[in-house]
């Protein structure tokens, strides 16, 4: 049952992690949805999901949305790069049938994939050459 799970470890949790992907992400968009991706500086591919109020107004609806979103991103979260997702809901989505979204969030999730983000901001800096850290080289 554990592999079925959406896991903590796969989500984008803190509003620092939303903050980076919106800052440096590229973006992708699709009819329903648009989607932000950056490096991730973990190992595995994570998620965050924003359906708005103004887009969609019942709750039940937007929980349906993330559902969705997050189902099939576990699906095929396996055969994702390393990347930080953030995926918008936006424009006629309440009138979409499931079949619809789910078509949808698979395209979505090619795009953003297709997008080759750069690398993730980290504290180290880049080594311009691998002769440069090479103690013999510096004479």
């Amino acid at each position: 049952m554990s592999g079925k799970r959406f896991p903590r470890d796969a989500r984008l949790l803190t509003p620092k992690a939303f903050d980076e992907v919106f800052r440096a992400g590229l973006s992708a968009g699709s009819k329903f949805f648009r989607a932000l991706v950056t490096r991730s500086p973990t190992a595995q591919a994570r998620l965050g999901i924003t359906v708005p109020k103004r887009v969609v107004r019942a709750a039940h609806d937007r929980n349906r949305i993330k559902r969705l979103l997050r189902e099939s991103f576990r699906q095929q979260r396996a055969a994702l790069p390393p990347v930080d997702l953030v995926i918008l809901a936006r424009g006629p989505i309440q009138q979409a049938d499931s079949a619809a979204l789910r078509q949808d969030i698979e395209a979505i999730l090619r795009r953003a994939v297709a997008l080759k983000p750069p690398p993730a901001t980290g504290t180290m800096p880049v080594c311009s050459s691998p002769t440069s850290l090479d103690p013999a080289s510096r004479n």
